[in-house]
């Protein structure tokens, strides 16, 4: 049953591109188009998707090109980039300003299902990795001028600023509802915060969402 939206895998692997669309429409994606990278963009203009995959790998040169061209073709289809951490110091220069989204490879599966919904429904995704990256720390305190919060509760803070509601976000990071429901509390705790809404307020001060 299809219960997603026209996916678009941009990918300049052959194996790797037909494996992630096969195992895309083994989820409930009915509508999953492939193409490599260096097609990208005519792809999407041929049969126009309503969410663009596309995989950055250290093999692939193209990757950002397609990027831009997707963005300078059709400036409104989202574009989530599925990121090979060989490939992390280079983003800037890889991708520009083409999309906000990413995602990191070293991620279980499920969780891309869960940043997938995210855009397709127009919030952002970043994977915790790239946010505690441009906060400029490792774990503890990746938020300038936040109380001192844990990896978990940062990851779980990210979450919520998308938008996912706390069962979505206790699938993503594999735990229960009630113990991401203690994590919430803690976080609202050290940031004196009573609500979702101030929290999803917080987190689009501090630049982890857009508002």
């Amino acid at each position: 049953m299809d219960h997603g939206p026209a996916i678009l895998v941009v990918n300049g692997r052959t194996l790797s591109r037909a494996t992630l669309a096969s195992w895309l429409r083994t989820q409930g994606f009915g509508s999953v188009e492939e193409a490599p990278s260096s097609d990208a963009a005519s792809a999407c203009v041929r049969k126009p998707p309503q969410l663009v995959l596309l995989n950055v790998v250290a093999a692939d040169c193209h990757a950002g090109d397609a990027a831009k061209a997707i963005r300078s073709s059709l400036p409104a289809i989202p574009i989530v980039a599925l990121v090979d951490p060989a490939c992390e110091r280079g983003l800037p220069h890889i991708l520009g300003n083409t999309t906000r989204n990413l995602f990191s490879t070293t991620e279980p599966p499920e969780r891309l299902l869960a940043a997938i919904h995210t855009v397709a429904s127009g919030g952002t995704y970043r994977s915790p990795c790239f946010q505690a990256a441009e906060k400029g720390a490792d774990g503890v305190e990746a938020i300038p001028g936040s109380p001192s919060l844990t990896p978990r509760e940062i990851e779980i803070l990210l979450l919520i600023a998308q938008g996912l509601s706390k069962r979505r976000v206790a699938e993503a990071v594999h735990l229960s509802v009630k113990t991401v429901d203690n994590h919430c509390t803690s976080i609202m705790a050290k940031l004196n915060v009573h609500n979702r809404v101030d929290l999803a307020r917080y987190a689009i001060r501090a630049g982890l969402s857009e508002p």
